[in-house]
């Protein structure tokens, strides 16, 4: 009787490792579903980013440096990187209607 009570509890053990384990796997997986696919809605949208930062460096707000500066972080995009700065740079733009407020949000929070 001790016996099979000793064998329950290792199965139960195991059954819970297992499930434990699943459990984790699952959990990666989703968080790696959710970079790719907010790396996918980044990239839809950097083309109006990239065409509003080059108007805004015609117009005289952001400078040559700041410009490249902005280039880079939208080339060096890559899926699952901590550099949240793209995003951020979407964000902002929706949120600032002014090229020159968007400008100096830029050189505060990004740059």
């Amino acid at each position: 009787m001790r016996e099979e009570r000793e064998q329950a509890k290792a199965e139960r053990a195991e059954m819970e490792a297992k499930m434990d384990a699943k459990l984790e796997q699952a959990e990666e997986q989703k968080q790696a579903m959710a970079a790719r696919v907010e790396h996918l809605l980044i990239e839809q949208q950097l083309p109006a980013l990239q065409s509003r930062c080059e108007a805004m460096h015609a117009a005289k707000l952001l400078s040559d440096d700041e410009l490249f500066s902005i280039e880079d972080v939208i080339a060096d995009l890559e899926v699952g990187s901590d550099d949240r700065r793209a995003g951020q740079l979407i964000t902002l733009s929706s949120r600032m209607a002014g090229d020159a407020a968007f400008s100096r949000q830029i050189r505060r929070k990004i740059l």
